[in-house]
């Protein structure tokens, strides 16, 4: 309940109809926002005589919350027949902000106060999670208040004012991360064509709106198709965290203790793309590890936390993906050594032999595989040969919801910070693939290590957390002995000559000649049966 007179309700109506920016601060409580920022784009946005207007500003700005929750419903309460579509990139995000401003109207008791004509009746009006309206004075087209959409939803019979496009193809919060996810490819053409079908969904084809706010996303991105064109270009308001000097241009929010602490946790690339708002050149060199990355003699695995991950491959062809393991241990002081890396087009069977030399030389706290990877490769081959052996792999299955250009991109800080190291003179697959890596598919090589060791690194807790889960099914049936002799004449694996080859591998070890390899002949009791 709100105790105030007719004539106070009247003079906040009217002030906070006049400004938005204290609409958005005053009204809806929005404290953190900041005058000398978000007032031009508060003013901007409630300019009708601006047909295009693009806004670009850092993360964690409250660009969202100005643009496409207090303006349309700022909008909405004075001229109730306004219609507005809000794209977003998904349809979890596109509810997400909807059921922000729907909470507004049923929860904001001054809101409610101030604008009692236009509160609706939530049993006789659309009040649902991707449409929603206000109480209006004349019968409209059926279009709701607002409408709300990702890139794959269906838009259909409804036509709008205006159009808001927040965030179509920039870095989104994953489901299984919880961290931000560089879109690819496909998302940026899903994008531009949503983009270039907006003018379809008008009233009014000659007379409409277009707001685009945003971060970038990389050299060609969405903001680059938009600012092409001249009406976006001659109204652009464009945010950094910094200069190039670095000088703190936003100081109400980031101060250079804090731009520090996000660039070392993210990287340069990532800092330059999302705070600085200066797009991915895809040719640019991503890793450059230094001097200090590299360590003479690695410390027993007993006075580290090791892990290990595999990224298998699906073809032993000559043009196919590498096989992958790669093994980390973290030490007292947080740094994360790279242990042993595994290469190579393999058969089935020594990729098996490989894990187990790994198990038995590191004794990892749990090797991470790819759950789709498990479920193909490993769900009933590998609990035979740990039986036969007698000793059990903890294989993690790692539900992988990022791109891999972000798993791969996580490792940047830590190899900028020399918390990732390596053996010197090994792992040379690794480093290879790091020093060829680029964000553009197809300015860069294989990643197969890379991606192996992004995932022992995630792990062992380094580039947030992930989600694995023990695979229950290896519980439920293993293959027989005979179904296993099957398997391997199927992958025409010659017995002996596997076992010479161990045998031959295990003086040296497999891992390139750096790690001392314990000598064991499991393949000959496996061989046997």
């Amino acid at each position: 309940m709100v105790d105030l007179d007719r004539e106070t309700l009247a003079a906040i109506r009217a002030a906070s109809e006049a400004d938005l920016f204290s609409f958005a601060k005053g009204i809806l409580g929005y404290d953190r926002l900041v005058e000398r920022i978000h007032g031009p784009v508060c003013a901007a946005l409630a300019d009708e005589g601006i047909p295009r207007l693009n806004v670009l500003q850092p993360r964690s700005t409250y660009k969202s919350t100005v643009a496409t929750i207090s303006y349309p419903l700022w909008k909405a309460l004075q001229v109730p027949e306004w219609t507005s579509l809000i794209g977003f990139n998904t349809e979890k995000n596109a509810k997400s902000k909807l059921r922000e401003i729907k909470q507004h109207v049923e929860r904001n008791t001054l809101l409610r106060a101030l604008w009692p004509e236009r509160m609706p009746d939530f049993h006789q009006t659309t009040w649902g999670a991707l449409e929603a309206s206000l109480r209006r004075d004349q019968v409209t087209s059926g279009t709701p208040t607002w409408v709300a959409a990702g890139l794959t939803t269906k838009v259909v019979s409804h036509h709008f004012h205006e159009i808001i496009m927040d965030d179509l193809v920039t870095p989104d919060v994953d489901d299984i991360t919880e961290e931000a996810v560089i879109p690819d490819n496909q998302t940026l053409a899903m994008a531009a064509a949503w983009y270039r079908g907006t003018r379809s969904l008008f009233n009014d084809p000659k007379v409409n709106r277009l707001i685009n706010v945003g971060t970038r996303g990389g050299l060609k991105d969405l903001y680059s198709i938009v600012m092409a064109n001249p009406a976006f270009a001659a109204h652009s308001l464009e945010y950094r965290a910094e200069d190039e000097a670095g000088n703190v241009l936003m100081p109400e929010m980031f101060d250079r203790r804090l731009l520090d602490e996000i660039k070392a946790e993210m990287g340069t690339t990532l800092y330059a793309l999302w705070y600085l708002n200066v797009p991915i050149d895809t040719t640019e060199l991503v890793f450059n590890p230094q001097d200090e990355n590299f360590y003479e003699e690695a410390p027993s695995p007993e006075g580290l936390r090791v892990y290990s991950a595999i990224d298998v491959a699906a073809s032993t062809s000559k043009d196919a993906d590498n096989t992958a393991i790669v093994t980390v241990g973290v030490d007292g002081a947080g740094q994360c050594l790279v242990l042993d890396e595994q290469y190579g087009r393999w058969e089935p069977m020594e990729t098996i032999q490989r894990l187990f030399w790994v198990q038995r030389t590191f004794r990892p706290i749990s090797v991470g595989v790819e759950k789709a990877a498990f479920q193909v490769f490993f769900v009933k081959i590998l609990p035979y040969f740990e039986q036969e052996m007698g000793e059990r792999l903890n294989i993690r299955e790692m539900t992988r919801g990022s791109s891999k250009e972000l798993r791969i991109l996580r490792l940047q800080p830590y190899v900028e910070n020399r918390r990732l190291k390596f053996p010197r003179g090994g792992a040379k697959n690794l480093l290879r693939e790091m020093r060829d890596f680029r964000m553009s598919q197809r300015r860069r090589g294989h990643d197969d290590a890379l991606d192996a060791c992004a995932d022992a690194c995630q792990l062992a807790g380094l580039g947030g957390a992930v989600r694995t889960e023990a695979p229950a099914e290896r519980a439920r049936r293993r293959w027989t002995a005979d179904e296993v002799a099957q398997w391997w004449r199927r992958e025409r694996m010659d017995p002996e000559k596997a076992i010479a080859r161990e045998v031959a591998a295990a003086e040296g070890g497999p891992a390139d000649g750096q790690m001392r390899a314990r000598r064991y002949h499991y393949l000959e009791r496996a061989g046997s049966s």
